[in-house]
């Protein structure tokens, strides 16, 4: 269940993931347990986008009592995400990403969230941070303006980025 929430919130960059996925599923196992224990933590959209991976890259047939899970629309969309960050081996840490990569990643990652989740994002990127002092040192009774600043300081160092390579 850890390794499929996960390799989904990195969009199996690494291929070394989904094939442990692949062979754990080899395995003879309780998928009535897996099931629940991928439900109880909400992530069966997660194994459906994993088990079409696992078919479109492995030629892997998917568990029968699975198959429910591939059919869902959000599981298909971020199977199709995922392939594509694949395909072009994109990693979400990479320094001198395109805007578009960037934004490419924030769409997946909003995909894989629940709504309570996506809260937690968008706040998450609302709130100043570290980089954001360091960048523009403010005296402790200013700090409140950091707020306001914040999509400057993310634009500045986003260009930062993308100009010392």
């Amino acid at each position: 269940v850890y390794l499929i929430s996960h390799g989904s919130k990195h969009a199996w960059f690494r291929l070394r993931w989904l094939y442990d996925i692949h062979l754990f599923l080899e395995q003879p196992l309780d998928l009535v347990e897996i099931q629940t224990l991928l439900a109880k933590r909400g992530c069966l959209h997660m194994m459906g986008q994993a088990l079409l991976l696992r078919k479109e890259l492995f030629e892997a047939p998917i568990p029968e009592s699975f198959v429910h899970l591939t059919k869902d629309r959000k599981s298909k969309r971020m199977a199709k995400m995922a392939l594509r960050i694949i395909e072009e081996q994109n990693d979400p840490g990479k320094a001198n990403q395109t805007l578009f990569e960037y934004w490419y990643w924030k769409r997946y990652f909003w995909l894989i969230r629940d709504s309570s989740r996506r809260f937690e994002f968008v706040w998450h990127h609302l709130l100043p941070n570290q980089q954001d002092k360091a960048m523009i040192p403010l005296p402790q009774a200013l700090h409140v303006l950091y707020i306001p600043l914040r999509p400057l300081t993310w634009s500045l160092r986003r260009w930062k980025g993308r100009t010392s390579s």
